[in-house]
């Protein structure tokens, strides 16, 4: 009888199992364009190296206490320490490379004050760098744009006169 049980509970799965759904047919008016792009995908797949080859993978997480959006907090007096203990942490659970957000216009010397800030916020991320190094971390740094939150950063963008200009 278990057996009998057995074989029907195993019937009913297999027969709950949804069948692949063929692909609808192409509309006649995009036949040309299906066939095309199928053409140049099949063309592209063929160039692909075979799955066999395998880049190395570099298993990254992100530094958020180097963040250049959190401007003067990066000099606060335990920024560095914390951000040197953030390091320590990401080394130990295996992490081989940070990603340190240094957006513009952070390291551009006519958006700090003076020049002693522009020179404190350098040495920050010298610091991060070097500190990223010794722990056997790759670097990785992405730059864009700051956040317009700050004041000094949306009076900076304000006065960029054109794009040609901020692309200088």
């Amino acid at each position: 009888m278990s057996r009998l049980v057995a074989s029907t509970l195993l019937i009913l799965s297999l027969s709950a199992v949804p069948a692949r759904a063929q692909a609808p047919p192409v509309p006649p008016g995009f036949a040309d364009l299906h066939d095309d792009l199928a053409a140049t995908l099949e063309a592209f797949a063929a160039s692909l190296p075979t799955a066999t080859v395998r880049s190395p993978v570099v298993f990254s997480a992100e530094l958020p206490n180097a963040d250049a959006n959190r401007l003067e907090d990066l000099l606060a007096p335990n920024a560095l320490l914390g951000t040197l203990m953030a390091l320590d942490r990401l080394a130990d659970v295996g992490v081989e490379a940070v990603t340190v957000n240094v957006g513009f216009p952070m390291l551009y010397r006519p958006f700090h004050a003076d020049a002693l800030a522009y020179r404190s916020y350098v040495a920050f991320y010298k610091t991060v760098a070097w500190a990223a190094r010794r722990r056997g971390l790759k670097l990785i740094v992405k730059s864009g744009a700051l956040l317009g939150t700050d004041p000094r950063v949306g009076a900076f963008y304000r006065a960029v006169p054109n794009l040609d200009y901020y692309k200088a």
